[in-house]
């Protein structure tokens, strides 16, 4: 394969995986969003911070918004990926700790609650978490976001420099 036949593959991977992680980031945030913000008015409503999820949901999925709309403006790119590399993946450990950790009760001041009748794998994989629709949609747009993310920083078509990308590029 000839130089440019190579640089336009390497340049169509770069652009399908940037593609593909925004619109997974953003599905993602929209999830968080659509789940965090009917809480959090309630929560403020009623003045409680029992339950922060809410409140770090909204703050997150804006954050995403903010930095994909940031991206397609012109802003730096690796520092771009890597702060929605880190949202994605703090929206994956955050879950599984959440859950694995008695729904909240790692986070002191919050009374958690756990599943004693069932292990730690057993409560991820129970009806009641990972196989809900809505979880299971979350946590497969936020790994792939992930995927994506790191593929453009790491990856055989990282991208080399902090260049921000063009109308003509970014479509």
């Amino acid at each position: 394969m000839s130089d440019t036949a190579s640089g336009r593959t390497e340049e169509t991977a770069t652009r399908l995986l940037r593609i593909v992680g925004v619109q997974l980031a953003v599905v993602s945030a929209a999830i968080h969003l659509w789940w965090g913000l009917p809480r959090a008015l309630v929560y403020l409503r009623v003045g409680t911070v029992a339950d922060p999820r809410p409140y770090l949901f909204v703050v997150s999925a804006v954050a995403v918004v903010v930095g994909v709309a940031w991206l397609y403006a012109g802003g730096p790119r690796r520092k771009l990926y890597a702060l929605g590399a880190s949202v994605m993946a703090l929206y994956a450990v955050g879950y599984v700790w959440w859950h694995l950790g008695g729904h909240g009760g790692a986070i002191p001041g919050v009374q958690g609650y756990g599943h004693p009748d069932l292990s730690n794998l057993g409560v991820l994989l129970s009806d009641g978490h990972l196989f809900r629709p809505l979880d299971a949609l979350a946590m497969v747009t936020q790994l792939g976001a992930l995927a994506c993310f790191l593929g453009l920083l790491f990856g055989p078509v990282a991208e080399s420099a902090d260049t921000p990308a063009s109308d003509a590029e970014s479509a």
